[in-house]
């Protein structure tokens, strides 16, 4: 075991959530060369690279692809959406109990759905997301937003998005990821004393929020703006980005010129110590390249 300094350039993992129709796949396809894991039919209208599964099984085949040298050019793997995956999860469960509901109290008393949830999750899916991760690949995950009550001891009750799922499932994934990004439209209220109710304006513009507020769940790992607007085809937060381009680890260790090799990586905007981390290249490998 060593002790590691510094800042550690690792590829991202991302939450993307929001209401409906607001550009949450959009978004998710401006990180670099993404292919989705499409759990619910979302991405058919959108150009991108996807692998449609509607059941536990088809979700293991699709993650092994991607593991494999038919994912080797994709650099982000998008889930959409994690509440439909969540659904997949619940019903991978249910066949395998022999049960019909989560909530069925000849098989889950006392809250043992939940921990079935929770323990899928945390054995079987996150470990999916870290072999994407320690392949090279960027991971985000997209959901929906819905509004629930809080019961606030301080304030009392009041309204907020959080996602659409499952409180269990929600925590975890929120625990994983470094950032959760709240996509909504930019509205605002305002009091329109000559009719006697208050008036909504805008709904236009679209903007990602990085910072946690009554209104809605967000956090970040990294120094970004509370609110940044979101516009079509363009990453609104490049500078987060773990991982830039991907280079074929035989591409090194087949050219005889390794200064050509790490020209290419420079070009490309990569380092030698990303195509590291991706491909676990040997010691002596690592210090030729190092050595130019």
């Amino acid at each position: 075991m060593k002790i590691s300094k510094g800042v550690q350039d690792l590829p991202s993992k991302d939450l993307l959530y929001g209401v409906e129709g607001v550009g949450k796949s959009s978004l998710a396809s401006t990180y670099p060369n993404p292919v989705f894991i499409d759990c619910e039919g979302s991405t058919i209208k959108l150009d991108a690279s996807r692998l449609a599964v509607t059941n536990y099984a088809e979700y293991v085949e699709s993650c092994k692809l991607i593991l494999g040298e038919d994912g080797d050019e994709f650099q982000t793997v998008v889930i959409d959406t994690t509440d439909w995956l969540e659904n997949i999860v619940v019903n991978e469960i249910l066949r395998n109990d022999g049960a019909t509901t989560i909530t069925d109290k000849k098989h889950y008393s006392f809250g043992a759905g939940d921990k079935r949830i929770e323990e899928f999750f945390r054995f079987k899916i996150i470990p999916t997301f870290e072999r994407f991760m320690s392949s090279g690949k960027n991971v985000v995950l997209v959901s929906h937003a819905h509004i629930k009550g809080v019961d606030d001891p301080v304030t009392g009750r009041y309204d907020h998005y959080t996602l659409k799922m499952g409180k269990t499932a929600s925590s975890i994934l929120k625990e994983w990821v470094n950032n959760v990004f709240f996509m909504n439209y930019d509205q605002k209220l305002h009091k329109n004393y000559s009719i006697g109710k208050d008036t909504v304006t805008g709904g236009k513009e679209v903007y990602v929020f990085t910072q946690r507020t009554a209104q809605y769940n967000a956090k970040r790992r990294d120094k970004l703006d509370d609110k940044i607007k979101f516009t079509e085809g363009v990453n609104p937060y490049p500078q987060i980005i773990g991982v830039k381009e991907v280079v074929k680890v035989d591409l090194l260790e087949k050219s005889p010129e390794y200064k050509k090799a790490v020209d290419y990586l420079a070009k490309e905007g990569s380092t030698i110590r990303q195509i590291k981390i991706k491909y676990n290249l040997s010691p002596e490998l690592e210090a030729k390249l190092v050595s130019l």
